[in-house]
């Protein structure tokens, strides 16, 4: 009797070890999905923009953009064509973007960091 109990709590645990390795893997899978690279900061604004404006933004530049010391969130300042306009003068904003989850935190027009 002993020996199957033994041999139940040993299939259990095995099971329970298992199951933890496999969470594990999957937040880590989703915590490297959640990372905004460099490459992506482009798309962010423009998706932003495209809300703000009304419609897409033409000539979307990146004049700066780094990563604070933390690590959490990119600084960028961008220059841009407004929509529609008769005058095709660059506009120029401030954005600022967490880098966990690739939202845009902060949108400030004429200025820059």
């Amino acid at each position: 009797m002993e020996s199957i109990i033994i041999a139940i709590l040993t299939a259990v645990i095995n099971r329970l070890v298992d199951l933890l390795i496999r969470i594990v893997q999957i937040l880590w899978r989703r915590r490297l999905k959640k990372l905004t690279a460099l490459k992506d900061i482009p798309a962010i604004i423009s998706e932003h923009l495209e809300v703000l404006e009304g419609q897409g933004v033409q000539d979307l530049r990146i004049s700066t953009c780094y990563l604070e010391e933390d690590g959490n969130i990119w600084k960028i300042n961008i220059r841009y064509v407004r929509p529609g306009g008769i005058l095709l003068l660059p506009a120029n904003a401030a954005v600022k973007i967490d880098n966990d989850t690739g939202e845009v935190t902060g949108f400030w027009t004429d200025r820059s960091w």
